[in-house]
């Protein structure tokens, strides 16, 4: 635990202003969390502390390279991550942890630790694809193709249609059906139903 008390902010004897901080890390920081999806990376914390009566706001703005996992070749790359968030804390009785939206001081807390915010806001600024460099132009253009043209069957065929063109299609290929091989009664007594 040694390795977090750098990322300790002394905030007893701070006066109700804005205060600002740089902090720097590297893989340790990620060595610190069990089961962290980011083994190796270094960056820079600005931390904008802003204490008020009764809260204090902290926003972030991280700047980080890790090393990630390719998901398409399991080749480790390296990924710039950006991110801006905010840690808010409420004085209160007891001390309640950070839940996503604010954390509970007491109004005789000494410190706050910000490592955990500066991982967990890491974290949720990953990539939700993690793509090596060189397979993303590739990605993009399958992805501009899919929104550029209408989605297609492993057959060709269009997967959405709307009306009429659909109900010609079924005819089509009711009529294929029905030429190329012959059709079970049962099916074509139910065909009837659904006319009617």
């Amino acid at each position: 635990m040694n390795t977090l008390k750098k990322f300790d902010i002394e905030i007893f004897q701070l006066g109700l202003q804005s205060y600002d901080y740089e902090l720097d890390f590297d893989d340790s920081l990620f060595n610190e969390f069990e089961h962290s999806i980011i083994e190796k990376g270094s960056g820079l914390a600005k931390i904008t502390l802003k204490k008020e009566s009764r809260h204090i706001s902290m926003d972030f703005d991280i700047e980080a390279k890790v090393e990630l996992i390719c998901d398409r070749s399991l080749e480790p790359f390296e990924e710039e991550i950006s991110v801006e968030n905010t840690a808010y804390f409420k004085y209160g009785d007891e001390e309640v942890e950070y839940d996503g939206e604010f954390a509970v001081i007491t109004k005789d807390t000494l410190r706050i630790n910000v490592a955990y915010y500066i991982y967990e806001f890491l974290t949720l600024g990953m990539p939700m694809k993690r793509l090596h460099p060189k397979f993303r132009e590739e990605e993009e253009e399958e992805d501009l193709l899919a929104e550029l043209l209408p989605d297609r069957r492993d057959d060709g065929k269009l997967v959405y249609q709307s009306g009429a063109e659909e109900d010609s299609e079924e005819e089509a290929d009711d009529s294929a059906t029905n030429d190329d091989q012959p059709v079970d009664p049962r099916w074509e007594a139910l065909k009837n139903l659904k006319k009617k």
